[in-house]
């Protein structure tokens, strides 16, 4: 169902089409709906996907042949990277907030975000988190992608975790025996490893002072179908003339579509401004 609302927003490309050009595109052949084995498909799509869309499976646990996992050109684009910073305090009073009470949190559990993309315990052949550990002192509480990013109010589930300590801003010099003299510094903050009997899935809280922890995400919206920001990269590269056909099928198995001509083109062609796409991303 597409409304006018933010919700279903569409990118609407370099020219806008202004009322009577959308309503002579609507009127032509083209400007029929798709299906897939004489059904509608469901023609997801999100802000911009990080560099790799996803799999219906991986999101809504369900199989859609039309919704497989393909390279992303976006990676240049607005949100295709971002960051956020939390206290250990902030993160524990988000996951009470959510109704998740593990005491103070001590310690997370996540397997790094790797260069060379693979499907393990925790994460999607595209890197996108399935399953997500907050260990406190009073418990801990196993969460899936999708429901971290609704409690902690991320962009994507396409991330990875960092601690991060502040360096000490003074140094103490010994002058002779019985004296010393702090000598202001200013070293750049530093990545706590934690324990070295710890996994490398174990980001363990120090508890030192001004510790923070920083999530490095790609990506908005849950990755599946078209990414916007992706088709309008798609569509300045290309050049693509009115050939809605090829967005299609880079985004949705074209072995799986029948009647790709029939691509609904107000699906691209939606009359709001540019700066509104992320405001209200899937």
């Amino acid at each position: 169902m597409i409304s006018a609302r933010l919700r279903t927003a569409r990118y609407t490309g370099a020219k806008p089409l202004n009322r009577q050009m959308r309503q002579q595109r609507l009127m032509q052949p083209a400007a029929r709906p798709c299906y897939i084995r004489v059904r509608p498909i469901y023609a997801s799509f999100h802000t911009t996907s990080g560099g790799m869309t996803e799999n219906s499976e991986d999101v809504w646990g369900s199989y859609l042949p039309y919704l497989r996992a393909v390279p992303d050109d976006d990676l240049a684009t607005p949100y295709a990277k971002w960051e956020m910073q939390f206290t250990p305090q902030e993160l524990t009073q988000k996951l009470n907030a959510a109704g998740l009470s593990i005491g103070n949190l001590a310690a997370i559990e996540l397997s790094p975000l790797k260069e060379k993309l693979a499907a393990n315990q925790d994460r999607s052949a595209t890197g996108r988190i399935k399953t997500m550990r907050f260990i406190g002192d009073k418990g801990s509480v196993t969460l899936t992608g999708a429901k971290v990013r609704s409690a902690l109010g991320l962009k994507s589930t396409l991330f990875d975790i960092r601690m991060i300590v502040p360096e000490e801003k003074k140094i103490s010099v010994p002058i002779g025996q019985y004296y010393k003299k702090d000598i202001a510094v200013n070293l750049p903050p530093y990545e706590e490893r934690g324990l070295y009997t710890d996994s490398e899935n174990i980001r363990r809280i120090s508890g030192r002072e001004g510790e923070l922890i920083a999530i490095d995400g790609r990506g908005w919206g849950h990755g599946l179908g078209m990414s916007q920001w992706g088709a309008q990269v798609m569509g300045k590269t290309a050049r693509l003339s009115g050939d809605f056909a090829s967005l299609l099928y880079r985004y949705r198995n074209q072995e799986d579509i029948l009647g790709v001509n029939y691509m609904l083109l107000s699906e691209f062609d939606y009359d709001l401004p540019e700066e509104l796409i992320a405001q209200d991303a899937l």
